[in-house]
């Protein structure tokens, strides 16, 4: 290369660069608004306009300008990923959720963000929680609600935020609940946890799969999972229990459309099939109650052939639930009274809460949050770096 093409590139290059420090310098600038926001981000912000000043001073030739722009992306790459997630996280919320407006929609990250700083759950993980709330219609006004109470049972069950959200929503579209009502039902599932041998994820497992089933056969909620409870106590696990359910309610429920077979084994208990399906609709418990007592009351040689032909051979569980009604009665005994079982989820969630592993959630998510907080307004200067 000649002298003249040397000259003109470098004047070339030189003038690349006087243009890549001048957007350097507009995005310093931007930057600064960071003092707006709360005390506890000077510190970081401090150390990041130093670094971007030193940045934007500097001549960038060859391997220099690289060097540089790596270390700048190190220093950002932990806020940065944090942004990127959360966004990615709200995303799946925007899709659901209608917004009057992009402040709205601003807002509800805010709110999330906060939440994260209150709740020992990642903000990424409630926002999953607010998408499946807006999934399943609840209102908007109504999700941060429900996220705070999704995540609590979230962190009581010990179950993740997928999981809370998903089968919160599902059993309130399922029985038509409000989010308090949703709530209650819930801290029934963890007080029937506590009292017997039924984890609460099992029992949660359970009532997803046949909330809406037991009410049709005339239970309602919280006798729903009494006998889910009950059944899984016995040693059966969550599907069989649902399966055997359904079955049982289909049985006693089928009236007029019972087989053959079923007719008569209702005659050898003194009872008819059409009888029992009229009494469901008025008082299932204590009408599946006294199917099982005179099932019980049978001869041993009888009281398996009687059940298959009532129940069929897919409700297994049926079988150690009436040989062990004491149980079934606990259950239900436990569920009888609102004021029984009102608040537990939440007295569970204040006792799991104090632990260490979730003191150091809560101070990530802190951690995160300031991450996040920086991350949004570092991304668009950086997109523009990448792109020069």
């Amino acid at each position: 290369m000649n002298t003249g093409d040397l000259a003109g590139e470098q004047r070339r290059l030189a003038g690349a660069l006087d243009g890549a420090n001048g957007a350097f310098g507009r995005q310093v600038e931007r930057l600064k608004r960071l003092e707006q926001m709360q005390g506890c981000l000077a510190a970081a912000r401090e150390r990041m306009d130093r670094s971007l000043a030193t940045a934007a001073n500097v001549s960038f030739v060859g391997n220099a300008s690289m060097q540089t722009g790596r270390r700048i992306i190190q220093g950002l790459g932990g806020p940065v990923q944090q942004a990127i997630a959360f966004e990615s996280a709200m995303s799946d919320v925007k899709k659901v959720v209608d917004f009057d407006s992009p402040e709205a929609f601003r807002q509800m990250s805010d709110d999330i963000l906060k939440l994260s700083a209150r709740i020992p759950m990642a903000a990424e993980g409630l926002a999953q929680i607010v998408a499946a709330g807006g999934q399943s219609g609840i209102a908007r006004e109504e999700l941060l609600t429900f996220a705070e109470t999704a995540a609590k049972i979230g962190v009581a069950f010990d179950v993740s935020a997928a999981q809370s959200g998903e089968a919160m929503a599902s059993v309130k579209t399922q029985l038509g609940l409000t989010v308090e009502e949703t709530s209650a039902l819930f801290d029934a599932m963890n007080h029937l946890s506590n009292n017997m041998a039924s984890t609460a994820p099992k029992v949660l497992d359970f009532t997803t799969r046949v909330a809406a089933d037991g009410e049709v056969k005339g239970f309602n909620a919280t006798e729903t999972i009494a006998f889910g409870s009950a059944m899984i106590a016995a040693g059966v696990g969550a599907d069989v229990a649902a399966t055997s359910f359904r079955n049982m309610g289909k049985a006693l429920a089928r009236g007029a459309a019972s087989t053959p077979k079923q007719r008569a084994a209702f005659e050898t208990l003194g009872l008819r099939a059409a009888d029992i399906a009229k009494r469901m609709q008025e008082d299932a418990v204590g009408t599946t109650l006294d199917v099982m007592e005179r099932i019980n009351q049978l001869p041993a040689h009888l009281q398996s052939s009687t059940m298959s032909q009532i129940f069929g051979d897919e409700a297994r569980a049926v079988t150690p639930l009436i040989n062990r009604l004491d149980l079934l009665r606990e259950s239900l005994g436990l569920v009888s009274d609102e004021q029984l079982y009102l608040g537990s989820a939440e007295r569970e969630y204040a006792a799991r809460a104090e632990t260490m592993a979730n003191n150091i959630q809560l101070m990530q998510n802190q951690m995160a949050r300031l991450g996040v907080s920086i991350g949004e307004v570092v991304l668009p200067p950086l997109n523009d770096l990448l792109e020069r």
